[in-house]
């Protein structure tokens, strides 16, 4: 049986994982013609009235999805391709998505997909973003 410190352990990796995965597949636009005066570009808005549409959310979002990316460019293959695969698993809420580059065999995969949690995990933990 799992404990509870396990699990509560084991959802954060997952959401962290998600969050990961949505600031890492960000679809970025090239650049085209300017839709904006050059002297511009580096103006902000102020949002300190927007935190009802979730924009301070999303700035924490895109800070914690950076600091878990360093964390995921500095595991080795395969755990490294196992921990792109679950996120993207675990974002689109199935296990269909797998990779030439993992083992076929089932059990073999899993071990592999729990050591790369496992590292995962430990790695996040010692940067203090769990």
């Amino acid at each position: 049986m799992i404990d509870e410190a396990t699990q509560t352990t084991e959802a954060s990796l997952d959401a962290l994982l998600v969050i990961w995965h949505n600031w890492a597949s960000a679809e970025q636009v090239g650049q085209g013609y300017p839709s904006e005066a050059a002297g511009m570009k580096l103006y902000r808005v102020s949002r300190q009235y927007d935190t009802d549409n979730g924009a301070l959310d999303g700035d924490v979002d895109a800070e914690l999805g950076a600091a878990v990316d360093s964390v995921v460019q500095s595991l080795q293959d395969p755990y490294k391709t196992a921990i792109h695969i679950n996120a993207k698993n675990l974002k689109a809420g199935t296990n269909e998505w797998g990779s030439q580059r993992l083992p076929l065999d089932p059990l073999e995969l899993a071990k592999i997909v729990a050591e790369a949690r496992a590292k995962t995990t430990s790695l996040i933990q010692a940067r203090g973003l769990m």
